[in-house]
């Protein structure tokens, strides 16, 4: 008697996740009476097959053994009522695997629409900050529980936010754990063949695997996630990864393309606010400069307020050079003088938003700058002399 085996090896447990229970059930029932009517031996199961793939290729399976019986009975004059059963049998897996496919297709649209809800979400930020912060929730709504950012730099791999429904102070750790753990996005783990490829991934068996993010695996004790690109300009800044913790489930394909779909469109989200970003760094700039021109102008009429001087010179440029800025609050400075904040400049300098304030603090009391628009003002005119305009 031979064996009618389900999705690959003996006893091989089917992946979880896609069918409604009902069907699941209808499917083992299919399967029982396929090897029974086949006269092959159905391997045990602990549970029917409940992901819409394996559902199918269990369906194969039965469909091909069937129809070798049928053959069988077919040549066999005394077989003729098997014949018939046969026959019906394979009607009934047709009609099964017609309607998975049906409701695999409406499984589909209906991930389709959550992603554009959820990239509806994006829609009104104005800034990278921001959005970084909406996406992690956003993109739960594709019905993970966990999500995370990061940016890619250099190489180098670091959370920007994280999102952990029910546990905003463990969102928090894992995040301390990235920023203290940068990791090198270097050949064999998992994320370069990302970046190489361009491509989202399904990752499972993470606490035993040996190419992945093993600080922030430990941190957040995940056993499988999706990771995709953040691709700007056809080149990967970021992933975007996401997982079911709390609700247990195994990851399906359905969960990895939703989450690659996303990617896609965060990446359109993340290059318009970069240009945002870039205007309002330049709007800073130039109001820096207005209050330049307005100050110079009222020195011009000090002296004579019947008519302006007629002779041009270069505005002195405030001593910075003697301040003993160190070369860190130089950075932060730059940083400053582009309308960043706090926050964003402890992510570009993978610093803590404490230390950026230390650094702003001692940048203030070295310049004699009364606030940050003071000292971004001495710089904006340092480099503006510099420059020799």
């Amino acid at each position: 008697m031979g064996r009618l085996e389900v999705g690959g090896a003996a006893g091989a447990r089917p992946p979880a996740g896609g069918l409604s229970e009902a069907a699941s059930d209808e499917i083992r029932e299919l399967l029982e009476r396929a090897a029974r009517l086949a006269e092959v031996e159905p391997v045990p199961d602990e549970r029917p097959p409940v992901d819409h793939a394996t559902a199918q290729a269990a369906l194969l399976v039965a469909w091909e053994a069937t129809r070798r019986a049928l053959t069988t009975a077919i040549g066999d004059a005394s077989r003729a009522g098997r014949a018939e059963e046969l026959l019906d049998l394979l009607g009934e897996v047709r009609r099964l695997s017609d309607h998975l496919r049906e409701e695999q297709y409406r499984e589909r649209e209906g991930a389709f629409e959550r992603v554009r809800s959820a990239l509806a979400l994006l829609r009104d930020v104005e800034s990278t900050n921001e959005l970084v912060d909406q996406a992690v929730v956003a993109i739960c709504q594709l019905g993970f529980d966990r999500a995370i950012v990061s940016r890619v730099d250099n190489e180098l791999w670091v959370a920007q936010s994280v999102y952990v429904g029910r546990d905003a102070k463990w969102a928090e750790e894992i995040l301390q754990v990235s920023r203290s753990n940068p990791q090198l996005v270097q050949p064999g783990l998992v994320e370069a063949e990302v970046v190489r490829t361009g491509r989202s991934v399904l990752v499972e068996d993470v606490e035993t695997r040996p190419n992945v993010n093993r600080p922030i695996a430990d941190a957040s004790l995940s056993r499988a996630y999706v990771a995709a690109p953040i691709i700007v300009q056809g080149a990967v800044v970021g992933f975007l990864h996401a997982d079911c913790y709390y609700q247990g489930r195994d990851l399906t394909e359905a969960d990895r393309a939703a989450l690659a779909l996303f990617g896609e469109g965060f990446g359109y989200a993340l290059a318009r606010t970069a240009v945002l970003d870039r205007l309002e760094s330049l709007r800073a700039d130039l109001g820096q400069l207005r209050a330049g021109l307005s100050s110079n102008a009222v020195g011009m009429w000090n002296g004579d307020k019947s008519r302006p001087e007629t002779s041009r010179r270069l505005p002195q440029p405030p001593d910075i050079a003697g301040t003993g800025l160190t070369r860190r609050e130089i950075e932060v400075l730059q940083w400053m003088a582009r309308g960043e904040t706090n926050g964003r400049i402890a992510r570009r300098l993978n610093i803590t938003e404490g230390t950026v304030k230390t650094h702003v603090q001692a940048i203030l009391r070295k310049l004699g700058a009364a606030n940050r628009a003071a000292a971004v003002s001495m710089w904006v005119q340092v480099s503006r002399f510099g420059r020799g305009t």
